[in-house]
């Protein structure tokens, strides 16, 4: 057998976005292009994630991301005016606050109103100060700012413990290769399902601030094979990457993967025979496949954690031995990205 390990490692294409926030993006003329190569995802379930004590320092937003229910803080400084926020000279700016009624907040009275008594928002929005034509800059959630702090695109000062805010319990886990991921996710009969049955983490929070999306890609593959078996003919075409799997075969193949993995409670049909399928990888003839996340997020599965990123020290990794029609979860002591 030529074809020996096929290595997929996956990235979220957005930040991790609840519902609500999702339902506000559907409408950006920017989300096709931003998810273009995205078409499987996870529906989960978090504590929700709230801005509170924020201040405007010098063009720098300063305040807190507080969790509700485990009440975990991180401190943050974040300057608007860098690449990839607000480019461009300095100039005056409206920075608009969406407030989350679903939390109990300390009242203030209209008379002594100040940006600090504005403390569990979950959107933040920036736009130009004048009344121009498409004033609109960009918003940041909680998330938003984690997501870009881990990936380097922001500079961001953060201080406090990260991973509960980063830990994702999943309800459930589907594909979307036959249409646009957002257009999948925005008329969701599962998704719609969810949000009637579950009940919020914290007493009268809205659930649809507490179930979250995360959309993903593939961020690299790596196909081992072994030539001196190979045909001439054949290493040209894998030289050349014509012979490499597709992109559809790797997102139908995942999908199964990791729903007999994960058993989420959501999901009806469990493919009980993967590896064997007929739309994903099992005819491409591997000895192994894995496959793993890069993000330094944490799944949630039947009570057992799911460590990723590729910066941990401690990640876990799916296996699939298609000579054995085994998949097992394996630690990354174990293996080497």
């Amino acid at each position: 057998m030529s074809k020996l390990n096929l290595n997929c490692l996956f990235k979220l294409a957005l930040s991790p976005t609840s519902v609500d926030d999702f339902s506000y993006l559907v409408n950006d003329p920017l989300l096709p292009n931003l998810l273009s190569e995205s078409s499987f995802y996870f529906l989960c379930k978090r504590p929700c994630l709230l801005f509170r004590q924020l201040e405007i320092k010098d063009f720098t937003i300063v305040g807190q991301i507080y969790q509700t229910v485990t009440e975990k803080i991180i401190d943050f400084k974040l300057p608007l005016f860098q690449e990839n926020i607000i480019s461009g000279d300095r100039r005056d700016i409206k920075l608009g606050l969406s407030h989350n009624k679903g939390f109990n907040s300390r009242k203030t009275s209209k008379e002594n109103l100040n940006l600090k008594d504005f403390d569990n928002i979950e959107l933040i929005t920036i736009s130009e100060s004048e009344e121009i034509e498409n004033s609109f800059i960009k918003y940041i959630t909680p998330d938003i700012i984690l997501e870009r702090n881990w990936n380097k695109m922001w500079t961001c000062e953060l201080n406090g413990e990260l991973n509960p805010q980063s830990t994702f319990d999943i309800l459930y886990i589907g594909e979307s290769v036959k249409q646009p991921i957002w257009k999948r996710l925005n008329s969701h009969s599962k998704l719609q399902n969810i949000l009637s049955r579950e009940n919020p983490f914290y007493p009268g929070m809205k659930i649809s601030s507490e179930i979250m999306i995360l959309l993903f890609e593939i961020k690299s593959t790596d196909d081992a094979r072994m030539l001196s078996e190979m045909k001439k003919e054949d290493i040209i075409k894998y030289i050349t990457q014509k012979d490499n799997p597709s992109e559809k075969s790797i997102f139908y193949d995942i999908e199964k993967a990791l729903i007999k993995a994960f058993n989420p409670r959501y999901n009806i049909q469990k493919y009980d025979n993967y590896p064997k399928s007929t739309n994903g990888l099992y005819k491409e003839k591997y000895q192994t496949i894995t496959y793993s996340i890069s993000d330094p997020i944490t799944l949630v599965y039947n009570g057992e954690l799911f460590e990723c990123g590729i910066n941990k020290t401690k990640t876990n990794y799916i296996e699939v031995d298609l000579e054995q029609n085994e998949l097992k979860i394996k630690n990354c002591l174990q293996h080497r990205i």
